[in-house]
């Protein structure tokens, strides 16, 4: 079977390509102490979900899950000898009708959804 050409769906700016490991995707981006934190959110068809958090372009926490349960990521670096925790909260927000992510690093939220309201 060859390779799959994309579907542009322009209405809503997502590009969408039937197999069973390409996904819908949503991401978020934050830098911190000079690391570039990216987490994804993706879904297919069959509201099959699969998360990733990524630092500087490594996956450091990678999970498979059901649409519409919440996830937390989590990745442990170390930078000028000291340990710290990044962790990402994926979740619902707008009671259910969209999907937020909360990225903090030791506690301290630093990218995302800030100030929003999560369901989940």
């Amino acid at each position: 079977m060859g390779a799959v050409k994309p579907t542009k769906l322009k209405k809503y700016g997502v590009s969408v390509k039937y197999g069973v490991s390409n996904m819908i995707t949503k991401k978020w981006k934050a830098e911190w102490k000079g690391l570039e934190i990216e987490v994804q959110n993706g879904w297919d068809l069959l509201f099959r979900g699969r998360e990733a958090l990524l630092v500087s372009g490594e996956v450091k926490d990678d999970r498979k899950s059901w649409f519409g349960f919440s996830q937390n990521l989590h990745a442990d670096v170390v930078i000028d000898g000291m340990p710290h925790v990044i962790t990402a909260h994926i979740g619902s927000m707008n009671w259910g009708l969209s999907v937020g992510c909360k990225i903090s690093v030791d506690g301290e939220e630093i990218g995302g959804d800030l100030g929003k309201t999560f369901l989940t």
